[in-house]
């Protein structure tokens, strides 16, 4: 089983779930590689390979801070429309 099929994707918002899938396999592929090129002592090819997994991980914490401030501009607006309700039925 691939790590992301384990993993919680609703930390992302539903049109980035894909693309962050394919982040963390890319994560992952690299991450491996990675690991692989520093067993072989190839530590210019494990460097890069670090790098594009790094890469990953920050379009992955960009999905994740996209979430977030979808997720407080709902909150807002659900707040301001209850507001709104009260406002029309007391005033």
């Amino acid at each position: 089983m691939k790590r992301n099929e384990t993993m919680n994707l609703s930390i992302f918002t539903e049109k980035d779930q894909e693309n962050a899938k394919r982040e963390l396999d890319c994560y992952g592929y690299n991450h491996k590689l990675a690991i692989d090129s520093v067993a072989l002592s190839n530590f210019r090819d494990a460097a890069i390979y670090l790098n594009n997994a790094a890469r990953s991980l920050h379009v992955l914490a960009d999905y994740k801070a996209d979430k977030a401030a979808v997720d407080q501009a709902v909150k807002l607006l659900q707040q301001i429309n209850r507001e709104e309700m009260i406002r029309r039925n007391y005033f």
